[in-house]
């Protein structure tokens, strides 16, 4: 008879817990709305990703790992990019190459492609390796290219090339048979290519960033909606290294402000505080992808960034980016935590501008999922099946009965 009894109750024991795993099976396809739930950080502006790319004015940073690529959308119609690189480690590389160039090419939709500039803030290979896919499928009207010039025995045409350009631009004395020290080179075959490739597409301008006397200004088309594109940096012709290059730009646009940084080094930040009047800006494309040979404390102080978006892959770089101290000095500025983006859990991010204000979205999840349902599903499961098969209910006390 007791034996019985064992059986029934392990029978219903059983049924209880199938129960259970159940109902917690049923949750599983509304895990999205419940991951929102655990997740949820209310950030300001943060509206829908279609609805976002149809303002006025929008700059996606994409998704390339640890590397850089920045679309703009610009008030006059006009399209451009800052940066066309991807993550130069080879097992993502192409998969961020073919992810990027679908969202390029979705920016334009039914228009021609066509860049109307496009701007090499320095170069390193992880910032415009995909030049040749970017050249094949657009048009591209005009290039902004940093005063690095090319320089190589092996290929002394181009070299000599190169030379003349130096000379045409009023870098060298027309006498000069070499670049010597006055210039900064280097003799990658990358850049080479690169170089090649501008002078071959057809209709396409190029200029210097070298700020010579005030600024490089960029500005709009369209009278009734104004808006500048300010280069404050390169500012000298001769650097130690490549990141020193970087263009550093504003974008500003119905009073509202967006800082292209590139991979700019202290040098270049300690010289725009001590030389410009800076002003706070909404969002900051933070240098380097989060390393700490940027983002002083000082340089963004000044800035005072609402948003700050990182292009990076955690994973494919060997520098432990972005930088914890980096992170640290971006909520001193006065950084929200919330509102630190990183590519790599946000995907593409967009911050875009028209005469209502600003708006924020990604194509992933703008909040980091630091809590998942299926965390919750599991540790009911767990906790329900110790309390079902494990934790004996307390025996019932028996009381004599007295007269």
């Amino acid at each position: 008879m007791e034996e019985k009894k064992n059986k029934l109750r392990i029978y219903i024991k059983l049924l209880i817990f199938c129960f259970l795993c159940l109902f917690v099976l049923i949750t599983i396809p509304f895990s999205k709305f419940f991951n929102s739930k655990l997740n949820k950080i209310n950030i300001e502006n943060y509206v829908d990703f279609n609805y976002v790319l149809d303002k006025d004015c929008s700059v996606s940073v994409l998704d390339v790992g640890c590397a850089e690529c920045v679309a703009l959308k610009l008030p006059d119609g006009k399209k451009a990019l800052f940066d066309f690189g991807v993550d130069t480690n080879n097992g993502v590389s192409n998969m961020y190459k073919e992810k990027s160039m679908s969202y390029l090419k979705n920016l334009f939709k039914d228009d021609e492609l066509v860049f109307d500039f496009v701007v090499l803030t320095h170069p390193d290979a992880d910032h415009y390796n995909n030049f040749e896919y970017v050249f094949d499928e657009f048009q591209i009207n005009k290039v902004y290219r940093p005063a690095v010039f090319y320089s190589n025995e092996s290929h002394i045409t181009e070299t000599n090339e190169e030379l003349e350009r130096a000379k045409q631009a009023e870098f060298l004395n027309e006498d000069k048979t070499d670049f010597g020290d006055e210039l900064y080179t280097i003799s990658t075959d990358l850049y080479r290519k690169f170089l090649n490739k501008i002078y071959a597409e057809p209709n396409c301008e190029y200029e210097y960033t070298f700020v010579k006397s005030g600024f490089l200004t960029i500005t709009s088309n369209d009278e009734s909606k104004p808006y500048t594109i300010t280069f404050y940096s390169p500012y000298k012709l001769k650097y130690n290294n490549n990141n020193a290059f970087s263009v550093v730009a504003i974008l500003e646009y119905n009073n509202h402000r967006v800082c292209l940084t590139g991979d700019a080094t202290e040098e270049v930040e300690r010289y725009l505080c001590t030389n410009i009047d800076l002003e706070a800006v909404d969002v900051l494309t933070v240098a380097h992808h989060g390393s700490n040979t940027s983002s002083t404390q000082e340089f963004l102080n000044k800035l005072k960034p609402k948003y700050a978006f990182v292009s990076v892959n955690s994973k494919t770089n060997n520098y432990n980016l972005p930088r914890k101290e980096v992170i640290q000095r971006l909520e001193i500025s006065g950084v929200e935590t919330k509102n630190i983006f990183q590519t790599q859990n946000c995907g593409d991010l967009v911050f875009a501008i028209d005469e209502g204000g600003v708006y924020i979205s990604s194509t992933g999840n703008i909040v980091p999922q630091k809590f998942k349902w299926w965390h919750v599903c599991l540790c009911v499961i767990v906790v329900g099946g110790i309390v079902i098969f494990i934790i004996k209910p307390p025996k019932k006390v028996k009381f004599k009965k007295t007269r």
